[in-house]
């Protein structure tokens, strides 16, 4: 899942999941809960992620664009943290960290395993 628009509360949505989902895109709300339950949290966590899937990313752009909810230009294809974020979101513990954090926790479990593999090749 890819996130298309961002809204400040779940409620701001309803219109535009009732657009996509009238056309046949499933949606999904990213921090819909949290939000609902502690509203303040909001702005810390990036708002509510309005999400669709990879094969339904330009076609709901497209939708949105024609309907005027996002300006020319802004709905780019998932960039590299997006499908970072897709790749590693069911690895417990990891889902709950940014996606510029886990690349770091990646690449450091990287270089520690190539660290081990040349000191035991190395004996």
């Amino acid at each position: 899942m890819f996130t298309l628009l961002t809204f400040t509360y779940p409620h701001e949505s309803a219109i535009v999941i009732g657009l996509l989902e009238g056309r046949g895109i499933k949606t999904f709300m990213k921090d819909e809960h949290t939000v609902q339950m502690q509203p303040f949290y909001s702005n810390a966590i990036g708002g509510v992620k309005l999400q669709v899937s990879a094969d339904d990313f330009t076609e709901a752009a497209e939708i949105l664009l024609e309907a005027g909810y996002i300006p020319e230009g802004a709905a780019q294809q998932p960039g590299f943290f997006e499908k970072l974020e897709a790749l590693t979101a069911g690895v417990p513990l990891l889902n709950r960290i940014s996606p510029e954090a886990r690349m770091l926790v990646i690449a450091a479990a990287i270089i520690i395993f190539i660290m081990l593999f040349i000191s035991i090749v190395a004996l």
